[in-house]
């Protein structure tokens, strides 16, 4: 039984009311004087309090997906995911023989209400995946949205561009899924024509549960950045259609995640062109739950925990040819006056748009309010979907080219046919 089960709340509210119901029925019983009476109340009110506090800390962890499973709770990972059997030799077949993007268990995926049902060519398919790090070493579990026109048959030599997202800490995929909904909020987006036909990926930053890893790659530790950009990239085209260019590849997050997703961007242009923070901030630090991320102390732990500064970035480097969307609240975020902070010292070639709401918390109902208008906003940055780019052919060579070249001038030169152009892909 998962943590957020709706039926452990309930046992913990059924306990919760017998501890209490049987400490006021049994208390005159136990109004006696003597140490083991006087040991039999305080038991009586340890287990209420306890049961109380059980109850609500199962509400609040429902609510926040802080930690999922019984794994999530108890860590102990070592940043490495078991990878399980293929769910099913439709998904196993759309992964083209990956051997860096395997079939994972679907169970969690498939126990998510709300999600389309009927062909995919009509309404899209969820893949639950394991994505592979070759550099890193890292594996993480993903969830993959592929849009309807992935599977219709005019869109077959068609790549897509790239939507991934990342959660926050502690949190999952499954929360991600289940509360924000960002995947089902992107298909009706693109169904609605506010969106493009895009591949939309679910991912967590946090490889090494309960370690928060910042997404950086950690002194003496897990290559997490490393994971994140090019690992991931590279493992993602050899899956699926994808456009290879860093214009066709946008990062959206929240909280730590949208920390993570302006990071990720700014340091790595090249792979990545967009970006959407919904209440992230600007810099990473360390905590008890972070560890030792940078080293220990003098100049090169200080010249890595600055390059990790965005505002630092700014001041000190030159911008990245990279669009952001920063969103954060007039009343209730602590990071507004970084974020006012963080547009004035953007300039050219980047831009940066804010979304600002007057009032709302550090929570899943005001990134509600945030996520439609920032998909939206990032899907108009990134590139249409476009013909599959073809492998280079093989230099020949000098003694083939004259070979060739010989050959050619002995034969009649060959009717060409117009190439049939590919086919616009609806938003």
């Amino acid at each position: 039984m998962d943590l957020t089960s709706s039926r452990l709340e309930y046992a913990a509210g059924l306990l919760t009311l017998v501890c209490v119901c049987a400490t006021v029925w049994l208390w005159p019983r136990l109004a006696r004087r003597g140490v083991h009476w006087i040991a039999a109340r305080l038991g009586m009110i340890l287990a209420s309090q306890l049961s109380v506090v059980l109850l609500v800390a199962l509400m609040l962890n429902s609510y926040g997906d802080f930690y999922p499973t019984w794994h999530d709770l108890v860590g102990g990972s070592d940043g490495t995911v078991t990878i399980g059997r293929a769910s099913g030799e439709e998904q196993a077949a759309s992964l083209h023989g990956s051997k860096l993007v395997l079939a994972a268990d679907s169970a969690a995926l498939r126990r998510q209400p709300g999600l389309p049902q009927g062909p995919a060519d009509q309404v899209g398919r969820y893949d639950a995946v394991t994505v592979v790090g070759t550099r890193s070493g890292i594996s993480q579990q993903a969830y993959v949205y592929l849009p309807p026109q992935y599977f219709q048959a005019r869109f077959q030599h068609t790549a897509f561009p790239v939507l991934t997202s990342y959660v926050g800490y502690p949190g999952s995929i499954q929360g991600v899924l289940a509360v924000l909904k960002l995947q089902q909020g992107a298909a009706k987006q693109m169904a609605a024509g506010r969106m493009q036909a895009t591949v939309v990926v679910l991912i967590s930053q946090t490889v090494a549960p309960p370690r928060d890893t910042d997404c950086v790659d950690v002194v003496g530790g897990p290559k997490v950045e490393t994971y994140l950009s090019g690992d991931y990239r590279a493992a993602l085209r050899s899956a699926y259609r994808v456009r290879p260019e860093p214009g066709a590849w946008g990062l959206i997050g929240f909280s730590e995640g949208g920390t993570c997703a302006l990071e990720t961007t700014m340091r790595h242009p090249d792979m990545f062109g967009a970006a959407v923070s919904l209440g992230g901030e600007y810099s990473d630090y360390e905590t008890g739950q972070t560890g030792t991320l940078f080293g220990p102390a003098g100049p090169a732990r200080t010249s890595l925990l600055n390059s990790y500064n965005l505002l630092w970035r700014l001041r000190n480097l030159a911008a990245p040819n990279v669009k952001v969307l920063v969103a954060t609240t007039a009343h209730g975020e602590r990071d507004y006056p970084a974020t006012e902070e963080f547009l004035r010292l953007v300039r050219p070639p980047m831009q940066a748009t804010p979304m600002v709401l007057s009032s709302g918390g550090h929570n899943f109902t005001t990134w509600q309010l945030e996520l439609g208008p920032a998909l939206t906003w990032i899907s108009r940055q990134l590139l249409p979907p476009g013909p599959v780019a073809e492998p280079p052919a093989p230099r020949a060579s000098a003694t083939a080219s004259a070979s060739a070249a010989a050959s050619r001038q002995a034969r009649p030169a060959p009717q060409h046919r117009p190439v049939a152009e590919q086919p616009a892909v609806p938003g």
